[in-house]
């Protein structure tokens, strides 16, 4: 593994490809080694064959949040969010609680297939393990607002600025609640902080 990674710093990644190929069939249920090789076929072969190389590796490991992980953030890239959904299902509190990124990828894949009440769950969900996170403020902010709860997810966008004043997305976000509140003056004083800041 320690040599592939090697040789993928010396931009070798053919050569990477074959360690982790051999590694990978000699030790299913090494996570680590399917994710590196997934990333190095993207290069290679593209994001196909690098799916299919981790949709393998769950299969054999279905424990392996790593493989998970990777596999949900490619089908994210993708656009096939329904994939994304597929392959979170099956997870409870202790793998969210382990890896909340995945929660969070479930979260914006309800949301994107249409599915507001789950995402805004899911996003509820996340916020109760990450209290103290900004864009997972934010992000709950978001659901609440395609959800039509307006009051709520101005609350949501505020707590994420109080954590993280420097949190571009909810800067942003601030900035477009001021418009929709029809407030030009403060929308337009905020966007020159934010030119001024960034």
């Amino acid at each position: 593994k320690n040599l592939a990674k090697l040789e993928v710093q010396a931009e070798n990644p053919q050569e990477a490809s074959k360690l982790l190929t051999a590694l990978v069939e000699a030790h299913p249920e090494d996570g680590e080694a399917a994710v590196l090789l997934a990333r190095v076929q993207v290069r290679l072969d593209g994001e196909k064959t690098a799916s299919r190389t981790l949709e393998q590796a769950l299969e054999r490991n279905p424990s392996a949040l790593s493989v998970r992980m990777e596999l949900a953030k490619m089908y994210a890239r993708a656009g096939q969010y329904g994939r994304v959904i597929e392959v979170t299902r099956d997870l409870g509190n202790k793998e969210f609680t382990q890896e909340p990124a995945l929660l969070e990828l479930r979260a914006k894949a309800q949301l994107a297939t249409g599915d507001v009440v789950s995402g805004q769950s899911a996003f509820k969900q996340l916020l109760e393990m990450v209290p103290e996170s900004a864009p997972a403020h934010f992000a709950y902010s978001e659901s609440l607002a395609r959800g039509g709860n307006k009051a709520e997810a101005s609350a949501e966008l505020k707590r994420a600025l109080e954590l993280d004043r420097s949190y571009l997305p909810a800067r942003v976000g601030e900035i477009r609640l001021f418009v929709l509140d029809n407030d030009l003056d403060g929308a337009r004083e905020r966007l020159a902080a934010l030119r001024k800041e960034f």
